[in-house]
């Protein structure tokens, strides 16, 4: 058993004193801003109790318990005894069916094969090995030794397996290297780690294992045919990889908290701190949680964090659990545990979320009372900024969305020459602090202007003598020079520009206009200003020729998302920024623009993407976005003129079992 020790627990649980306020302060400093969704819709998780199992009473420590959901057998390795119990899991229920035959004489960790049905367990003795048992409850040869691999490694103290490839990686902490078994050709091979690796966790969808070193602060990839090491900022401990994503433990450099990178290693947000170091961190990639277990004094035995922002969803009561696993359907939790004064259990847990995986509408009776729920749904009283767009013409406000979700307010729309009622209600809500009008006179009348002043103290335009120019003054009215990133977006038409708001927001960067063959001059001047390192043009060279973009590669590093339509380039964005997942996504028509204006800048507040879809299909290329999103919620945006409801009800498909 371990207790906290790096941060006291009531510093934690009051956040009151010095300590707790530089913790705080420099966590959030670790945070970039592109995981600022601190209001994204809550979730609640609980862990029910469903039944817990004490394979021997003298037992002082289990490893992770390894469950078949196909044969519904389980195997924990029993440290402290030097066995490998095997259970049943039947309905709610866990029964003893007890130890192994391994071979093994002193089993320290086992990692299990589900599709062979093949149980390999590290073998500490000296030499160390890997024996491999036959677990398949059809099989002729059930429960028998098939082979043992000799690791060639010293200090073995974790193991893993690739179902898929079938391929063992055995972590070896004295050696500082992992040992890579192929069981199906029975090759063995070495790959080089820090120094002292303390955890390991496996990718089954690239084939590739991470491995943390504490002493050197650092990553290894071990790919098919080599590896790479990451140096971090800050020591790892534990780790967890959801496929693009790497979750990491560290108590370094402000208390101990849980870390998220991209598989570059690039550090995308930080945890709020923890009391005491996880013994383990255990991801459920389908329904974007990340379990954490502990075994300290006076803390949760489990939290619950969501994976795209790391918000804490739900806790359990204080217990002791060293390990947490899953069973092979991902369905279900177990965790090891070991209570004082008892022998120690495999607990088995049910996840119950609120709300479930959903498909939401945010529809109404046309595209003003659309604009006016959707920031209902999001937007809170007394709200810093409000800003007004036309509902009539794309032009003037398409830069408006990435502006308004960098300010943290919404966009409404109105006709030329007055505020519909439902937008005149939601203003009358929100009580913004100020109004920002998007577009000149001929988009939004200055009867209109001066109508706005009834919902706010502060009104103000941002007009221009066309499109360009005011989708350079936008930028101007809200973005710093030197930012990051600056996208480039068509200004003939709107769907390029739409979907990536959300990707501009997302980086706190501005979305800029020009024309096929030209960057007007006002857009180059902003470009001047704004000195941005990095520069993405947003659709083919039908929307903005190669000669446009070879006249940018003269001052920036320029990238283009292309696509053979809206839709391809729609879920390129969303692949390309959003390459680490999103729990929300919100879905709007290709063919018309007001739903998509409205609604980015609530992607931007919930860090989403927004896909286009025709009215009464899911284009392929947003079809396999959302099978790689497999987002928790999906919102779509409008009514059913702009979605059909059996569009609605086919998105249903995407969400997590």
């Amino acid at each position: 058993m371990t207790i906290g020790v790096f941060m006291p627990q009531s510093l934690v649980r009051t956040g009151s004193g010095l300590v707790a306020s530089l913790i705080l302060v420099g966590l959030a400093l670790l945070a970039p801003a592109i995981t600022a969704t601190a209001g994204a819709p809550p979730r609640a998780i609980e862990l029910e109790r469903m039944s817990s199992l004490i394979p021997d009473p003298g037992s002082a420590g289990l490893g992770a318990a390894l469950v078949d959901a196909s044969t519904a057998r389980g195997f924990v390795v029993d440290t402290s005894l030097n066995k490998v119990e095997t259970f049943t899991v039947a309905g709610d229920a866990l029964s003893s069916t007890g130890p192994l035959t391994t071979g093994a004489a002193l089993p320290l960790a086992a990692a299990l094969d589900d599709q062979d049905h093949v149980l390999y367990v590290l073998d500490r003795s000296t030499p160390n090995r890997v024996v491999a048992i036959d677990v398949d409850p059809a099989s002729a040869t059930r429960d028998t030794v098939i082979t043992a691999y000799p690791t060639g490694g010293d200090g073995g103290i974790r193991i893993e397996v690739d179902p898929v490839s079938h391929v063992v990686y055995v972590m070896n902490a004295s050696s500082n290297d992992v040992t890579v078994i192929d069981a199906t050709t029975g090759s063995v091979r070495s790959v080089a780690t820090g120094k002292n690796p303390s955890d390991m966790a496996i990718d089954i969808g690239l084939h590739r294992a991470f491995v943390t070193s504490t002493d050197d602060a650092s990553v290894t990839t071990v790919f098919a045919t080599g590896s790479s090491t990451s140096a971090l900022a800050n020591r790892p401990r534990s780790i967890a990889v959801c496929g693009d994503t790497v979750f990491t433990t560290t108590d370094r450099p402000y208390g101990i908290h849980i870390e998220k990178y991209d598989s570059g290693m690039h550090r995308l947000t930080v945890s709020q701190p923890l009391a005491s170091m996880p013994t383990k961190i255990l991801p459920d990639c389908r329904r974007q949680v990340l379990y954490s277990a502990d075994a300290a004094i006076g803390v949760p035995g489990v939290q619950m964090f969501r994976t795209s922002d790391l918000t804490l969803e739900g806790s359990t009561a204080e217990d002791y659990y060293s390990t947490l696993s899953t069973d092979s359907a991902g369905d279900r939790i177990f965790a090891s545990e070991t209570p004082r004064g008892a022998g120690s259990a495999v607990v088995m847990f049910q996840p119950q979320f609120s709300p479930p995986p959903r498909v939401e509408r945010i529809g109404g009776a046309d595209r003003f009372e659309v604009s006016a729920a959707i920031s209902r749904g999001r937007f809170a009283p007394n709200t810093a900024v409000a800003y007004v767009a036309s509902g009539t013409g794309f032009a003037d406000a398409l830069s408006g969305s990435a502006a308004a979700g960098g300010k943290g307010g919404p966009v409404l729309l109105v006709t030329k020459d007055e505020i519909p009622d439902p937008v005149a209600a939601e203003l009358s809500r929100l009580k913004p602090r100020r109004i920002v009008v998007l577009g000149g006179t001929a988009a939004i009348a200055a009867s209109v202007e001066a109508g706005l002043k009834a919902y706010s103290p502060a009104v103000s335009r941002i007009g221009g003598a066309d499109r360009f120019v005011v989708s350079a003054a936008i930028s101007a009215s809200v973005f710093a020079p030197k930012t990051p990133v600056v996208y480039l977006a068509s200004g003939a038409n709107f769907p390029d520009a739409l979907s990536g708001s959300p990707a501009a927001g997302r980086a706190q960067a501005p979305v800029l206009l020009i024309e096929k063959d030209r960057i007007p001059d006002a857009v180059a001047a902003e470009l001047t200003r704004l000195d941005p390192a990095e520069i993405v043009v947003l659709g083919g060279p039908n929307a903005i020729s190669q000669s446009v973009v070879d006249q940018l590669v003269t001052t920036k590093p320029v990238s283009r998302i292309e696509g053979a339509d809206r839709f391809e380039v729609s879920g390129g964005i969303s692949s390309q920024k959003f390459h680490d997942g999103a729990y929300t996504v919100y879905i709007a028509s290709g063919a018309t623009f007001p739903d998509a204006l409205s609604g980015a800048p609530v992607a931007i507040a919930d860090g989403a993407p927004v896909l286009l879809l025709t009215r009464d299909a899911v284009p392929s290329a947003v079809a396999r976005e959302l099978e790689r999103l497999r987002p928790y919620r999906i919102v779509v945006l409008g009514g059913t003129a702009a979605v059909s409801n059996a569009v609605s009800e086919q998105l249903k498909g995407y969400l997590p079992d």
